[in-house]
């Protein structure tokens, strides 16, 4: 028993903290607003992000896959001279997806 205990234990840390996406330069500069935050604003345009939310067959913490998200959302803008998001499908983040809307405020 103690045998299988320790494969799935170091497994799950591994799993937990994963981080496959890194920010890219300018990211950091982007911020995430609320859609009433972003009305003074000028809408770029928009865009879809992916991550794997599971990895072999098991969930990822659902906090990693938020994260990551949101990392390559920032990039996505970054890229397109935005400076905020604006995330406009948040339940769709646990399945490893997210739409949003990029803004450039200043």
């Amino acid at each position: 028993m103690k045998r299988r205990v320790l494969p799935i234990a170091v497994l799950s840390l591994v799993l937990g903290g994963c981080a496959f996406v890194k920010p890219e330069s300018g990211s950091e500069q982007v911020q995430i607003l609320t859609q009433q935050q972003a009305t003074a604003c000028k809408k770029l345009g928009y865009a879809n992000v992916y991550t794997k939310h599971e990895v072999l067959g098991l969930k990822r913490n659902d906090e990693s896959v938020r994260e990551e998200l949101n990392t390559l959302a920032k990039n996505q803008a970054a890229s397109m001279k935005g400076d905020g998001i604006v995330i406009t499908n948040d339940a769709a983040m646990t399945a490893g997806k997210i739409a949003f809307d990029i803004y450039r405020c200043q």
